[in-house]
């Protein structure tokens, strides 16, 4: 636990907080002080103050020595101990630069996490086999169900191929006799050109945050799903959220491909990557990736609560 001293008495120029006295001029006599330089910044995920102590050769490498980065600040000179949008302080860095003589100044960082997580969105590229080529086409808005491939057919009209039927073949016919049309037909010109698959991109929401204190859950929507996307933890900001919340619902059916697109957010999303990376000043990074899926096997992933993954 990082400790910053004892009681604090005001002298000129200077705030004496190890209990030793007061110190005059800035100076002060024995142990190190807190003096009337410091700095408060503020940014989009922390904040933080930057004390100044000054003291003896001795009594700064002590004090230097016994602090560590990513100890909790027992005493925050300047911010308040973290509440409902910011975490615990802790020391997020410390530097001693000398002065002149024995005198030494002695900067220690004290940081805030803001409780806020951040949305980016990306998309992955998918290949799919050529035969599924519409095959999630729906009537109306300019579709219609003798668009959609019958792969029945199409079996029927390989048969040609395979027994060396070659009239039928050539004609776009099946073993039958029987024409392949409209979308049937399409497809079958593709196989014949021999295009085997085809190319896709599926959204992959990702929510980042980082932390201080202890974070459960992570880990725990890995190969599982969710009806909806989730939020981060209960109660924190979001970041990026409405914009890419947005992105997702401008999203249409996709006539080319016969892929249905977003158009909503209610699909079901695959918890594809969870992962904590700490850092040296104690803090952790949490990155939580989302596929979109149009359906999932029940008896090969599970649908989670996304409590289970610490979020809400």
């Amino acid at each position: 636990m990082a400790d910053f001293g004892g009681g604090i008495g005001i002298g000129g120029g200077s705030i004496n907080i190890d209990g030793s006295g007061i110190g005059g001029g800035g100076g002060g006599s024995g142990g190190v002080h807190l003096t009337y330089t410091a700095q408060l910044f503020a940014e989009a995920l922390r904040r933080g103050e930057v004390q100044t102590w000054e003291g003896e050769e001795a009594d700064i490498l002590e004090k230097f020595l016994a602090l560590k980065v990513g100890d909790r600040a027992e005493q925050v000179r300047f911010l308040g101990e973290g509440d409902a949008d910011w975490g615990t302080a802790f020391v997020a860095d410390v530097r001693a630069p000398r002065r002149n003589g024995k005198v030494w100044t002695m900067q220690i960082t004290v940081v805030q996490l803001r409780k806020a997580v951040m949305w980016t969105l990306e998309y992955a590229e998918l290949q799919k086999d050529i035969r599924t080529w519409r095959q999630n086409a729906v009537g109306g808005d300019g579709s219609d169900e003798a668009s959609i491939p019958d792969l029945t057919q199409i079996a029927q009209w390989e048969r040609a191929k395979d027994i060396q039927d070659w009239d039928h073949y050539d004609a776009f016919e099946t073993v039958d006799g029987v024409a392949l049309a409209d979308g049937t037909l399409k497809l079958a010109q593709m196989i014949r050109k021999g295009i085997e698959s085809y190319t896709i991109h599926t959204p992959l929401p990702t929510m980042t945050y980082r932390y201080y204190d202890e974070s459960a859950g992570i880990g725990g929507l890995l190969d599982k799903y969710t009806a909806s996307l989730p939020h981060g933890p209960a109660g924190w900001t979001e970041l990026g959220g409405g914009q890419m919340w947005e992105q997702l619902q401008e999203l249409t059916y996709n006539h080319n491909t016969g892929i249905p697109d977003i158009g909503t957010i209610s699909f079901r999303w695959l918890c594809v990557s969870d992962k904590g990376v700490p850092a040296g000043d104690g803090s952790t990074t949490r990155t939580i990736q989302f596929m979109r899926v149009d359906n999932v096997e029940d008896r090969l992933y599970a649908q989670a609560d996304p409590r289970e993954g610490g979020l809400s």
